[in-house]
């Protein structure tokens, strides 16, 4: 599918780096205000959220798909 369709991976790391910058943004706003873009109040001491809630998993999933972010950008480069 790859093969026959390049675009599919430009539109997959767009996606991702848009995921990411907003997650980024949103989570210094927490961290900074108190509370998120959308309302969420920073819980759990000085762990922010974002828009994952009351789960402190925002660093979890920035950490397990940044390797796939930076190989779509080599990737992309070529």
């Amino acid at each position: 599918m790859i093969e026959k369709n390049r675009k599919i991976l430009t539109y997959f790391y767009y996606s991702l780096l848009i995921s990411f910058t907003t997650l980024v943004v949103d989570g210094f706003i927490q961290y900074f205000t108190g509370k998120n873009l959308s309302g969420f109040v920073l819980e759990g001491g000085n762990r922010a959220s974002s828009f994952f809630g009351d789960e402190l998993i925002m660093g979890s999933y920035l950490s397990r798909l940044f390797p796939l972010l930076f190989a779509l950008f080599l990737i992309k480069k070529k």
